[in-house]
């Protein structure tokens, strides 16, 4: 059993600055991307994050009835691809659009509204959307000048401290913001010197990192945790290794909690130009490793 000294409220406000330090970091990745359709797409990806959702979506009206965009997270471009087609905003899409109010369902099949899912469309339960009352032309219009606003505003707030940071400090915290049981040893290996890399981009793989570290403490049952980062050929890479139970590589790229989680980490990391490589087998551990090119953009 382990015990703390902390009070309820200062560990509940740990608790809550760690989750407003992912939500920062999570708004940072949206406002990062280039395009619109990137930032509809990262949006998506953000949002079924913070809710803990395993799939999310975004919908953007073309003031017909229809969808201009839509854009997923929790599905792969092959399961995309299977499906047939996107929604063209009908049924409960269509009803959250006209409706303009939220609706949250546990069983979205016994609403009558519920129609149009494809024969291949994965299968859904509950369902929580809401409609966001804006023009889309004059959003596209501001969204360059909003992007630019929050990203002026949280690097203001943090920025300053990551370019102070090495890549040993970096990992160290990743540590501190998990809770390691006493029979696990873990152990660091990374330079104490700074990264050539965007602030936004390092955060973006600390986040990474510390959501790989957190699921191996908490599903792998390990003895021994080991994180390491280095920079190899214009590279930073992540690598987290534990001698924990393993799991099949091919249930793992499945639908359920673990496949989801392996989805969402590779997605994040190619967003940042990167990749998520993974080697494990049952009673083998786990090799976990992120790779992100140091250019920015």
């Amino acid at each position: 059993m382990a015990t703390s000294d902390n009070s309820p409220e200062k560990e509940s406000t740990v608790v809550l600055l760690n989750r407003l330090k992912e939500i920062a970091s999570a708004v940072m990745t949206a406002a990062e991307a280039g395009t619109l359709e990137q930032v509809f797409e990262r949006i998506a990806h953000v949002a079924g994050e913070l809710v803990n959702a395993r799939y999310a979506a975004l919908g953007i009206p073309d003031n017909t009835g229809g969808l201009k965009y839509f854009k997923v997270a929790g599905l792969s471009s092959e399961q995309i691809a299977h499906i047939g087609h996107l929604p063209h905003g009908r049924g409960l899409l269509g009803a959250i659009m006209e409706e303009g109010t939220a609706v949250r369902l546990v069983r979205m099949q016994e609403d009558t509204r519920s129609s149009g899912f494809c024969e291949r469309h994965p299968t859904m339960t509950s369902l929580g959307g809401a409609a966001q009352e804006a023009e889309l032309k004059p959003a596209m219009r501001d969204l360059d000048r909003v992007i630019e606003d929050i990203r002026r505003f949280i690097l203001n707030l943090r920025v300053s401290s990551y370019r102070k940071r090495t890549m040993y400090e970096a990992m160290r915290d990743v540590l501190a913001r998990v809770y390691i049981p006493e029979n696990v040893r873990v152990e660091i290996d990374a330079p104490d010197i700074q990264p050539l890399i965007s602030e936004m981009k390092f955060e973006a793989v600390c986040q990474m990192a510390h959501e790989a570290m957190s699921n191996a403490l908490r599903h792998a049952n390990p003895s021994l945790i080991s994180i390491s980062a280095h920079v190899d050929d214009d590279i930073f890479r992540v690598v987290i290794v534990d001698d924990g139970d393993g799991f099949d590589l091919d249930i793992g790229k499945g639908e359920g909690h673990t496949g989801l989680g392996l989805q969402n980490l590779q997605r994040r990391a190619q967003l940042h130009g990167g990749q998520l490589d993974i080697v494990s087998a049952r009673g083998e551990g786990t090799r976990l490793t992120i790779t992100v090119p140091m250019q920015t953009g």
